[in-house]
């Protein structure tokens, strides 16, 4: 029998600081929990450090992002 373990989504909307200037981002997520505090932030802003890694060379860190809202979205 195998587990299956609830994968939480959510559109995370962020602003990130790249050379000086703050560009918007927006994306769909999964996570292992809901996120439902500001400790739960810093999994958000690491979320997004990963991503830009794989898709850019650009070097952000999880301080240059600024959540700006997170939108629960159907479980499942």
């Amino acid at each position: 029998m195998t587990r299956r373990y609830r994968k939480y989504r959510a559109l995370v909307r962020c602003e990130a600081r790249i050379n000086g200037k703050y560009y918007p981002i927006s994306g769909k997520f999964k996570f292992n929990k809901q996120i439902l505090g500001e400790q739960d932030l810093t999994l958000v802003q690491q979320k997004i450090v990963d991503m830009s890694k794989e898709i850019t060379t650009l070097n952000i860190k999880a301080s240059d992002i600024i959540i700006t809202s997170i939108s629960s979205l159907k479980i499942k």
